[in-house]
């Protein structure tokens, strides 16, 4: 159990670390503290108990890949281009290492990123791959204590320094520490006494209905018609797999009593800012389908909770925040934890602090929340007739309190009232009465578009310091003055 010391109720407010955990396809309804019927998950329970248990987070991407991408970087997926699992990071996107180095806090990893190196950069750059900037750069900004991205063979590097060790061994120093595990994402193995602890009887019933098998949307239909959609759509599947996973989460969770129990031992509770949260979630045969890929709730939702320590936060311990919140809000989180200003990296940074909720402030910190899904790298996209380019092969979801709305390059776009639908069972596009939401909800997408923060160059205050009255005639290039009193009247910043 988490507890704060007396020490820090006199006042030491003040954090020096971050412990960053994340589970690999966990979906946001797997645990106790989100609703589960049986699952135990009492550490984690627990966490929820100290801090914030946001109930609408969401990813930015619908796979691994480009989910963690966002995490990362702070940014949509469209902004940052890491697209799928397989497309590498361009090496001129800031990370999570770039910006919280320059507070003087190294970022370390025990774990998963399925972040790969740009190596094509790495070659036309001429930068040597045993370097230390390469280094940097192949591991997303992270210093690998343990890379393992659950693939194999896995010639990355590596060491046998578990996290715990990691912690002891820093007393004393400032870290971020991203805790990645690999679990519960498949192969669904779980080992003695985790494999038997549920049964497929107990398994709850899958969010499906025979109407969905009838639709025409070319890319639902080849998601549910796919080897891994008709493999989980079976019931003796679901029975047998959900027990397993189910088993994998309450591992996860003794893990986490561990490291819990360490940290206080260690007194790091009381300085050290705590998230756990998921890259994505997991159909599991909802919706006829497996795995993840598309934008229904089972995939783009997500745990998120958050243990600030300080007495700050002291308001919203144990409470539940029903703010959209989305992947990208956790590096300005960070960033403003740790010291540092997000109005600096506005050029980089699209999400936004989560602190000022952490601290009980009401005010909704936005409309809407985003995700991006690319199926253009699965086997299936071959099987869709007219499904376009590569570069078609794309959907992307806005979600509101009440609407989700999905643009689909390939087939029609789809519309689910949440609040009359909150199994998204029903597709209200054409309907005559939804015209005017999805009318508003295509036109605040399209202004999400138009608004994506791709000049990194330059930031907000450099733009505004070029424009500023006279600027142009202090630097010497004095166009479109007639004469030298126009000229010295410029200078002053008196004439336009």
């Amino acid at each position: 159990m988490l507890v704060r010391s007396d020490a820090h109720a006199e006042g030491g407010d003040h954090l020096r670390n971050v412990l960053f955990i994340m589970c690999d396809q966990l979906r946001w309804d797997s645990l106790g503290c989100y609703g589960h019927p049986f699952v135990d998950t009492p550490n984690i329970d627990r966490l929820a108990d100290k801090g914030v248990r946001f109930d609408r987070a969401f990813v930015n991407g619908a796979v691994c890949g480009s989910s963690r991408m966002s995490y990362y970087t702070g940014r949509y997926v469209v902004s940052h281009g890491a697209r799928w699992n397989q497309v590498p990071l361009e090496v001129t996107q800031k990370t999570m290492g770039d910006h919280l180095r320059e507070l003087g806090v190294p970022s370390v990893l025990v774990g998963k990123t399925h972040m790969r190196a740009d190596q094509q950069a790495l070659e036309r750059l001429g930068i040597p791959s045993n370097s230390p900037e390469w280094l940097f750069l192949a591991e997303c900004g992270f210093t690998p204590e343990q890379r393992d991205d659950g693939l194999h063979p896995d010639v990355r590097a590596q060491t046998d320094l578990p996290y715990n060790e990691f912690i002891r061994r820093a007393d004393g120093e400032r870290w971020c520490l991203h805790l990645s595990y690999i679990k519960p994402h498949w192969p669904y193995v779980a080992s003695d006494p985790y494999h038997a602890l549920y049964a497929g009887e107990q398994m709850p019933q899958p969010n499906r209905t025979e109407r969905e098998l009838e639709t025409t949307h070319p890319v639902l239909r080849a998601l549910q018609q796919s080897r891994i959609g008709r493999a989980m759509s079976k019931d003796e599947a679901r029975q047998l797999v959900m027990p397993t996973y189910l088993g994998m989460v309450t591992q996860i969770d003794n893990h986490l009593g561990r490291l819990f129990s360490e940290l206080e031992r260690l007194g790091r509770v009381d300085d050290t800012l705590i998230v756990f949260t998921s890259d994505h979630g997991e159909y599991m045969g909802d919706h006829w389908m497996g795995e993840k890929d598309w934008l229904h709730e089972e995939v783009v939702r997500v745990p998120m909770i958050i243990v600030d320590p300080r007495s700050s936060a002291d308001s919203t311990r144990g409470s539940t925040s029903n703010q959209l919140v989305e992947a990208i809000d956790i590096l300005p989180t960070f960033v403003e934890a740790l010291g540092g200003e997000n109005q600096s990296r506005s050029q980089w940074l699209e999400g936004q602090s989560l602190l000022p909720l952490l601290s009980g402030e009401t005010k909704s910190q936005r409309d809407y929340v985003v995700s991006e899904a690319d199926w253009g790298f699965l086997e299936m996209s071959n099987h869709i007739q007219d499904s376009g380019n590569s570069r078609q092969r794309r959907a992307t979801m806005i979600r509101t309190d009440r609407f989700k709305y999905v643009l689909s390059e390939v087939g029609p776009n789809l519309l689910y009232d949440l609040d009359e639908d909150p199994e998204e069972q029903f597709d209200r596009h054409n309907d005559s009465g939804c015209a005017s939401v999805v009318e508003d909800l295509h036109e605040q997408l399209f202004g999400w578009f138009r608004n994506r923060r791709h000049d990194t160059t330059v930031s907000e205050e450099m733009i505004m310091a070029t424009s500023e009255p006279g600027n142009t005639a202090k630097r010497g290039i004095p166009i479109g003055y007639w004469d030298e009193n126009e000229l010295e009247a410029g200078i002053q910043g008196k004439l336009y």
